[in-house]
């Protein structure tokens, strides 16, 4: 099929100039009139999620994708990305003006979020249940609610993840993996280590843009979660140098953004969002290394997917929106 390698050029473009619309189509509404449909939009991702459950694709034996359309078209779309989006949000609104609101709408921000998380493990989509886990523990850090719950939360919630990363048969097999994966270079190691050759093969300067081996099917996932070790196999360890500082002066200009923030819910939002992306990448860098056990978890705004791409420009529209809103006083 003569096209099919166009779709790997023609979808990301599709999605790089709809993302940015997205973000400035949200960038357009009052942050204060946005987060007042912060439950409507968690219930939206939680029954998104429920359909991929229900209705979505299987692939490799997870069900985390809703397909839109027909047959070789069809459009595909990953529900959680836009759950870590809208789970953030909620947090944010409810660790600043939570003790404002009344018993019943508590009840439904625990509800959809419980919902949320559990639905991810039943997917299975561990990655960004364990992400999410982590970021509702930092915006507690971060928020002057009592830490006394907190610390007593932790310990409970660290049992409940290692319960759920043995439970499995397949997560057991990816640990024993990862610390050995020359071992299982067949098997469960063998993306680790084509990783580990791209890389090699790289070295300090890389083989040139396009010159590269390991993305002629010899490393799988080389377009989306991989997407790290082919730009190291072609450009060097001076290309994923330049990645990482990229993303650390996203991170860093990012949390400039903070300070300018009136809003409460949007600091906290503002600075969630920018943690969420330089964690992922983090993550991302640390499998193609060999640092983490591989996981599906797309590298912010390069991986193929479109899902990742709109989810992190609808977050940035979110950011724009609280940093132009200069009304501090929010409805509850």
């Amino acid at each position: 099929m003569v096209w099919w390698p166009l779709l790997f050029f023609l979808l990301p473009t599709y999605f790089s100039w709809i993302g940015p619309c997205l973000t400035f189509f949200i960038k357009a509404f009052p942050f204060r009139w946005i987060e007042k449909f912060h439950l409507l939009f968690l219930l939206v991702t939680c029954l998104l999620l429920l359909g991929s459950l229900f209705f979505g694709e299987g692939i490799k034996g997870a069900h985390r994708w809703l397909s839109l359309g027909m047959g070789i078209m069809a459009l595909r779309i990953q529900p959680g990305e836009f759950f870590k989006i809208a789970f953030i949000l909620s947090c944010s609104q409810f660790f600043t003006k939570g003790h404002l609101w009344a018993i019943k709408k508590k009840i439904l921000f625990f509800s959809f979020n419980s919902l949320g998380l559990l639905i991810l493990l039943k997917q299975p989509d561990f990655g960004t249940f364990f992400v999410t886990i982590m970021l509702f523990f930092l915006i507690w850090i971060l928020s002057e609610y009592s830490k006394k719950l907190l610390w007593a939360l932790i310990p409970l919630a660290t049992l409940g993840i290692l319960w759920a990363l043995f439970s499995k048969v397949y997560r057991v097999e990816r640990i024993i993996a990862f610390l050995n994966p020359w071992e299982h270079a067949k098997t469960r190691g063998f993306q680790i280590v084509q990783s580990f050759l791209a890389l090699a093969n790289g070295g300090l300067w890389g083989v040139g843009l396009g010159n590269g081996h390991e993305k002629l099917f010899y490393l799988p996932e080389a377009h989306n979660d991989f997407i790290l070790s082919i730009l190291g196999e072609e450009l060097g360890l001076l290309g994923i140098i330049t990645v990482g500082t990229l993303y650390f002066i996203f991170f860093i200009s990012g949390h400039s953004l903070v300070k300018r923030i009136k809003n409460p819910t949007g600091q906290m939002f503002c600075a969630i969002f920018f943690i969420l992306i330089m964690l992922q990448a983090c993550l991302n860098m640390m499998v193609i290394m060999g640092l983490a056990p591989t996981k599906g978890m797309a590298l912010p705004f390069i991986s193929f997917g479109g899902s990742s791409l709109l989810a992190n420009f609808l977050g940035l529209g979110l950011v724009f929106s609280a940093l132009k809103d200069k009304n501090s006083v929010t409805s509850i």
